[in-house]
């Protein structure tokens, strides 16, 4: 939007963004087998027919599949999700659409629009769908377009990329 609406956007504040390589990203190696055509019907037959069982039942399962064992709100709304096939559907598409689509960094966009640009990365390693190899590259972009360190800032509350399915309070 930035690019396309430059006249109308003063800043953009970016969190924990996945502008580039997110097939090379820990989660994009791991999951895109997943996300592939052949992968994607299964998936859609599976989630078809486990819309027929209680929640009660699946959550359990999904709790263990998915790794959030540690978190009730986690496996509850990954839960109605799995039991709904068209969100499954478009859920594997748009995710093959991106692992196809964020690929290289674009470096002229940063370098003209960096002044407008906000950026929250997770520490460290904690982000897997940004590889920290890519949070490095944009810095760079960004240092030798004189967009200093001052416009980002790493996580230091240990938040992660799936933060949105979290449950309680973040204090300051």
């Amino acid at each position: 939007m930035v690019k396309l609406r430059s006249s109308l956007i003063d800043s953009c504040h970016l969190l924990f963004p996945t502008i580039s390589h997110m097939s090379s990203a820990p989660n994009g190696l791991r999951m895109s087998p997943l996300f592939s055509p052949r992968a994607s019907a299964p998936f859609a037959l599976a989630t078809s027919a486990l819309s027929f069982l209680p929640a009660s039942l699946l959550q359990p399962v999904i709790a263990v599949l998915a790794d959030q064992r540690g978190s009730p709100h986690q496996a509850a709304v990954t839960t109605s999700l799995v039991q709904s096939p068209g969100v499954v559907v478009a859920a594997f598409t748009l995710a093959r659409e991106e692992l196809n689509s964020v690929k290289a960094l674009d470096r002229a966009f940063l370098v003209e629009f960096g002044a407008r640009l906000r950026w929250y990365w997770a520490a460290g390693e904690d982000d897997g769908w940004v590889a920290d190899s890519s949070v490095v590259e944009i810095q760079g972009v960004l240092d030798g377009a004189g967009w200093g360190k001052e416009r980002q800032v790493r996580c230091a509350e240990g938040m992660v990329h799936a933060f949105v399915l979290t449950e309680g309070e973040l204090t300051a």
